[in-house]
């Protein structure tokens, strides 16, 4: 709720901006405002505080915003603003979306959801997985999978080879669970895998896109991405370990 109530703020500083800019100007005199808030003036005198507890963002968006009532920003921040207002309005629907993929009730019973995980029950992983029957097609079209059955033993690397729309996509997102099967089950460690919590079967995988993404930021802090408090001496090892492997 905290990450919703921060996207809210943004997208209202966000507005405010805009719609200050869309009418050029104020056009009355606001009711006086708290200490941390925008207090324009007739003179488009503004006062604005930046607080200990601010964050980067907040700061960024305060100093912003008295440049605007004050007629210091460039034209083209008018655009940037409502740029980033259609950004946010995109990042809240996201966060408002439900997802399809739940854990049962049971489940988040013995080992948590996403934001209260009861690690101390997550079983140990081991690595084998199974496909026993599967059957997958997407909400609207034919069917992908069709009784597949496949077995992979713990430490053992397969290659999946097909042509385009022959399902090696579908079998991997089956695997990390962001599709469940239509028909049949997937087994992790000889156990149906929605019988796990998702956040503990997601918490030992890693996936690498086609087309990786790179954050902003240094190549450690993505390195470290997945792993936060991951050492430099790991990070280290790591980014070497890839480039031994290259080579």
């Amino acid at each position: 709720m905290r990450k919703y109530a921060a996207a809210g703020l943004v997208l209202t500083v966000l507005l405010f901006g805009g719609a200050y800019l869309a009418a050029g100007g104020p056009a009355a005199e606001p009711e006086p405002a708290a200490p941390e808030t925008a207090a324009v003036h007739h003179d488009r005198d503004v006062t604005l505080t930046i607080q200990d507890g601010d964050t980067t963002e907040q700061m960024t968006l305060k100093r912003y915003l008295t440049g605007v009532v004050r007629g210091e920003m460039p034209a083209s921040f008018e655009m940037e603003a409502l740029r980033a207002q259609a950004a946010a309005e995109r990042v809240i629907s996201l966060l408002e979306t439900e997802p399809d993929i739940v854990d049962s009730p049971e489940v988040v019973a013995q080992y948590g959801d996403n934001f209260h995980p009861k690690t101390e029950n997550w079983p140990k992983l081991i690595g084998d997985i199974d496909f026993e029957d599967v059957t997958f097609r997407y909400k609207e079209g034919e069917k992908v999978l069709e009784h597949f059955n496949l077995h992979i033993q713990h430490g053992q690397t397969i290659a999946l080879v097909g042509e385009t729309g022959s399902g090696k996509s579908t079998i991997v997102n089956l695997v990390c669970r962001f599709y469940e099967p239509t028909e049949g089950k997937i087994l992790i460690d000889g156990a149906d895998y929605r019988t796990r919590s998702q956040l503990w079967l997601q918490s030992n995988l890693g996936y690498v896109l086609q087309s990786p993404h790179l954050f902003s930021g240094t190549v450690a802090n993505n390195i470290r991405y997945g792993r936060p408090d991951a050492t430099d001496e790991e990070i280290e090892a790591l980014h070497g370990g890839a480039e031994d492997e290259e080579a």
